[in-house]
C-alpha cells in the first residue's frame, strides 16, 4: 500500500515539474493572432453628409471651408504589445485579446476617427507578428470604400520604446508612423530601443510570476499561459548585428539600437518617408527624475526632418506647457523643494491627509475639484453609445439596421463603456463623435494624445485625439 501511495506521488511530482517547465518554455501556450477585420465600410453618404456638417459650421463662425478638420490616434496599441497583454490578463480585470484587427474596428466604428496608425512596441514583435501587423493594416485600408473618399486611413508603425534609470541615458518613446503600406516601401522589421525594457521582456526571471499566477488562477490559466509563449518566442530572436546594412539582415533577427540618433540612421539606410514623434516626458512610470529636451535635441539625437511633431498630452501625463518648478530637487539623494507660487510639491502634501487643504490654499479640496465635467457620470452609458452609427450623426443617407460588429463579441466591453459626450472643441451643427470608451484604452490604446509642431499652437484642442 505504502509502495501505491509513494508511486501515485512520484507521478504527481513529475506531472507538476512537467506541466511547470512546458507553462515556463511556453509550450502550453499560443500566440496572439491577427483577428478578423469587419468588411463594411461607413457609407459614402454618412461620409459625406458629416463633413458637409462640417463645413456648415466652419461657414457659422466664419472659417475657411477649404480646409477639413480631421481626428486622428497616432498611437494605438493592441495586445501585440507585452504591457498592453499584461493589462489583458484576468488579474488586472482585462477584457482579453484585443489583435490588430480589433484597432482597425474600433477606429471606424467606435471611435470615428479619420485615420490611426498602429504603434506596437517593438521591443515585442517577432517577425510573424510584424507580417500579420502590415495585412491588418493593407486589409484594413482595402475596407475604406472610395479611394478619393476613405472612411479611414490607416497608417502602419511601430513605438521605440527606450528608457533608462539616469536622464543622462534616457531619450524616452517615439512612434515611427510610415507613409506607405506596400511591402517593397516597408522596413523588414521594426527598430527596437536597448535599454530596460527590451531587457525586461527578455528576462527570463520574468516567467516565474506568470507561471505562479496560471497556477493561482487556474481557471483562466490560458491566458497567463499564451503570454508566456509570447515571451519565450520574444527570448528567442537574436539581436542583429548592428554593423550589417538593413537589407542585408536576416528577417528573424531583432533589429535594435541605443539611441535615437542610430534610429534615425536606420530608417535613412531604409529610405522609406516617416515621421517620428517624441511622447512628453512627464511619464513618471516611464521617465527618471530630472529628464527634460536637452538630449534629445543635441548630439545627432534630433532629426527635424522627421520629428515634426510632439506627443504633448497622454494618459501618462501633460507636457503641453513648460513648467519650471520640479517635484524633487537636483540633490544626490534627490530632496523635496520648497512650495513655489501656486505649486507645492507631491512630497510636501504627502505629509498632510488627503482630505485636508493644500499648505498654501486654505480651499477644502472638493470645493477646489469645481463641478464635474458635462457629460461624465459616475454610471456606464447605455450599450448602444459605441454602436457604428451614432443617432447623432446626419440623417443624409441610410444607416444600415445591423453594423458589422454589433454581433461581434469583442466588442461588447467597448460598448458598454463608450461615451456619446461631443468634443468641447466643436462649434454649432458639428456631429457628436463618440470617444474612445475608458474601458478599452488599454488593450486597443493607452492614450488621450494631441500633436502639435513645435512652436505652433495646435489648429483645434482635439487635433489629434487618441483613446
Amino acid at each position: 500500500m505504502g509502495r501505491k501511495i509513494a508511486s501515485v506521488a512520484a507521478l504527481l511530482v513529475v506531472a507538476a515539474v512537467g506541466y511547470g517547465l512546458a507553462a515556463i518554455y511556453g509550450v502550453l501556450g499560443r500566440m496572439e493572432t491577427p483577428g478578423t477585420i469587419a468588411r463594411k465600410p461607413l457609407p459614402e453618404d454618412w461620409i459625406a453628409g458629416e463633413r458637409s456638417a462640417q463645413e456648415r459650421a466652419a461657414r457659422a463662425i466664419g472659417a475657411e471651408t477649404q480646409k477639413e478638420i480631421l481626428f486622428g490616434d497616432l498611437h494605438v496599441h493592441t495586445t501585440y504589445s507585452m504591457d498592453a497583454f499584461l493589462m489583458s490578463l484576468p488579474l488586472m480585470q482585462g477584457e482579453g485579446t484585443h489583435p490588430p484587427a480589433d484597432a482597425c474596428d474600433f477606429a471606424r466604428y467606435c471611435a470615428e476617427l479619420d485615420f490611426f496608425s498602429l504603434n506596437d512596441h517593438a521591443e515585442s514583435l517577432t517577425p510573424k507578428m510584424w507580417s500579420e501587423i502590415k495585412d491588418s493594416i493593407r486589409q484594413c485600408n482595402a475596407v475604406a470604400g472610395n479611394p478619393d473618399s476613405p472612411d479611414l486611413v490607416a497608417f502602419l508603425g511601430w513605438e521605440w520604446t527606450q528608457m533608462a534609470d539616469a536622464p543622462q541615458n534616457h531619450y524616452g518613446h517615439k512612434n515611427v508612423v510610415l507613409r506607405d503600406t506596400e511591402e517593397d516601401r516597408t522596413p523588414a522589421r521594426p527598430i527596437a530601443a536597448l535599454g530596460n525594457g527590451y531587457r525586461a521582456m527578455r528576462d527570463p526571471r520574468g516567467n516565474l510570476p506568470l507561471f505562479a499566477l496560471s497556477v493561482r488562477d487556474f481557471a483562466n490559466r490560458q491566458r497567463y499561459l499564451d503570454l508566456l509563449t509570447l515571451r519565450d518566442a520574444v527570448m528567442d530572436m537574436p539581436l542583429c548585428d548592428p554593423k550589417t546594412p538593413v537589407r542585408e539582415l536576416p528577417a528573424s533577427c531583432s533589429e535594435a539600437v541605443a539611441t535615437p540618433r542610430e534610429l534615425f540612421e536606420k530608417l535613412d539606410d531604409w529610405g522609406f518617408a516617416s515621421l517620428v514623434i517624441p511622447h512628453g516626458n512627464a511619464w513618471g512610470n516611464t521617465s527618471p527624475a530630472g529628464i527634460d529636451w536637452e538630449r534629445q535635441l543635441a548630439g545627432g539625437q534630433h532629426d527635424p526632418k522627421r520629428q515634426t511633431l510632439i506627443e504633448v498630452y497622454s494618459g501618462h501625463g501633460n507636457s503641453e506647457q513648460y513648467r519650471p518648478w520640479r517635484h524633487l530637487t537636483d540633490d544626490s539623494p534627490p530632496g523635496c523643494p520648497e512650495p513655489s507660487d501656486g505649486f507645492t510639491p507631491d512630497c510636501r502634501r504627502a505629509r498632510s491627509s488627503a482630505n485636508a487643504a493644500s499648505p498654501r490654499d486654505s480651499t477644502p479640496a472638493s470645493a477646489r475639484r469645481g463641478p464635474p465635467r458635462p457629460g461624465i457620470t459616475s454610471s456606464p452609458p447605455p450599450a448602444a453609445a459605441c454602436s457604428p452609427f451614432p443617432a447623432s450623426t446626419p440623417k443624409t443617407g441610410s444607416i444600415p439596421d445591423s453594423a458589422p460588429i454589433a454581433s461581434s463579441p469583442r466588442f461588447a466591453t467597448a460598448r458598454a463603456g463608450a461615451s456619446r459626450t461631443p468634443s468641447p472643441s466643436r462649434g454649432p451643427g458639428f456631429p457628436a463623435r463618440r470617444t474612445i470608451p475608458s474601458s478599452a484604452s488599454a488593450s486597443v490604446s493607452s492614450h488621450r494624445a494631441t500633436t502639435t509642431p513645435p512652436g505652433r499652437e495646435p489648429a483645434t484642442r482635439n487635433s489629434a485625439r487618441a483613446a
